[in-house]
């Protein structure tokens, strides 16, 4: 029987079956690999608690592993930080061109004898590089 894992007021209860450390290493192994890192931890520092004192090299490396998912766990929440800043930076800055677009007729028409290319009616593509699309006529 697999251990069933409850959170009880903070502290975690496993109901021990047939518990053995390589099931608990089996499915740490098996929720990291789909993505569920704090299951897999879990799970991992379960069965490190079940070694015996003559297995120093799988605790030390069950000690790494949990590092290294902590270490995880804060790089993907900053890069969800971060993408969220992006998409809120990027969602302005499209307004403040639409906005700019929308001006740039009206400012065209405000200044008097200066002759406009026709180009500039139309929004500019391709230009990020340096390099306007002009017509190819």
């Amino acid at each position: 029987m697999d251990p069933s894992l409850s959170s009880d007021q903070g502290t975690l209860t496993v109901a021990y079956g047939a518990t053995s450390v390589d099931s608990l290493l089996e499915r740490g192994i098996r929720c990291t690999r789909q993505g569920c890192y704090t299951e897999g931890v879990t799970l991992f520092a379960l069965a490190r608690e079940l070694l015996s004192p003559d297995q120093g090299h799988l605790a030390n490396l069950l000690d790494t592993l949990i590092q290294c998912q902590a270490s995880l766990l804060q790089a993907h929440q900053a890069l969800q930080l971060a993408s969220k800043g992006f998409v809120e930076v990027d969602a302005l800055q499209q307004k403040q061109l639409n906005a700019l677009e929308m001006l740039l007729p009206v400012h065209q028409e405000d200044t008097p004898g200066v002759p406009q290319p026709q180009a500039a009616a139309r929004p500019l593509e391709n230009s990020c590089r340096g390099t306007a699309v002009a017509d190819g006529g």
